[in-house]
C-alpha cells in the first residue's frame, strides 16, 4: 500500500523488488524470466544492473495505459 510520500514509497518498493529478486533467482530454470513493477528513482539502476548480470536481456517497459505522470515501470 502506498503512503503518498514518493521517496518513502519508492524506497520500500525498491527494497521489496530486491528481496523478491534474490528469492526468485534460485528457483528459476535456465532461460527463465523475471517481471516486476518498480518505481523510477534513486537506486533503480542497481536493480537494473543486477538483473543484467543474471539475464541476457533486460527492458524497462511502461504500458500505454500508465499515466504520463506515473513513475512506475516494469522490468522484463
Amino acid at each position: 500500500r502506498l503512503t503518498g510520500q514518493y521517496d518513502r514509497d519508492q524506497a520500500i518498493s525498491l527494497e521489496l523488488v530486491a528481496m523478491v529478486f534474490d528469492f526468485t533467482l534460485p528457483l528459476l530454470t535456465p532461460g527463465g524470466s523475471f517481471v516486476t513493477k518498480i518505481f523510477q528513482g534513486t537506486g533503480i539502476e542497481g536493480v537494473v544492473n543486477a538483473a543484467k548480470q543474471r539475464f541476457s536481456r533486460v527492458q524497462r517497459f511502461s504500458p500505454d495505459a500508465s499515466r504520463n505522470s506515473s513513475s512506475e515501470v516494469f522490468l522484463v
